[in-house]
């Protein structure tokens, strides 16, 4: 076979694969393999959320799965807890996916950002979403990014983040797992 048709195939492939999951092929990794999947998809979109406590109106846990990345507070797209004891938030996605990565995407106005330090990133498959293994911790250097991604190769069922601490505010305004179903 020559190199060209090794391409062909391969790009044919990686086409098929996306159209199966639902995904266009735009969205695949410009045909090359990846440990995870061919094609990735957010799959945390519009999913079931629930979070520790709500601190207002506009901070309702749907919010960071509703497609809106801003950063913005005003902008109503950030879920928001109430001051508390380990605040967190979890995403149901409905079913088991092989995901490649989580991105999270913080709060950029002023300096309220930094609020979000220390949280732990969990998923897996475990009946209570605060019980799977945590895959991440944001430290200061991942602060400073938007949005912030884990790597990752692993089924999940749920996604999560818990702020350690006492008297502790969780924001998140996305959150973005690209996976592919099982």
């Amino acid at each position: 076979m020559m190199m060209m048709d090794l391409i062909n195939t391969r790009t044919l492939a990686v086409t098929l694969s996306c159209l199966l999951v639902g995904a266009s092929a735009q969205t695949c990794d410009d045909g090359q393999f990846t440990s995870v999947s061919l094609c990735t998809h957010n799959v945390a979109a519009g999913k079931d959320t629930t979070q520790r406590s709500t601190y207002n109106q506009d901070g309702k846990s749907e919010n960071a799965v509703n497609g809106n990345t801003s950063g913005y507070w005003a902008t109503r797209s950030c879920a928001g807890t109430s001051w508390s004891t380990n605040p967190w938030w979890s995403v149901d996605l409905g079913a088991s996916y092989q995901v490649g990565s989580i991105q999270i995407y913080n709060r950029v106005d002023g300096n309220l950002g930094q609020r979000l330090l220390g949280a732990k990133v969990l998923a897996g498959t475990a009946a209570d979403p605060l019980d799977n293994e945590v895959i991440g911790t944001i430290g200061s250097t991942e602060i400073l990014d938007n949005p912030i991604v884990f790597t990752l190769d692993k089924t999940v069922t749920d996604v999560s983040v818990r702020l350690p601490g006492v008297n502790k505010l969780l924001t998140l305004c996305e959150v973005e797992v690209y996976g592919v179903p099982l």
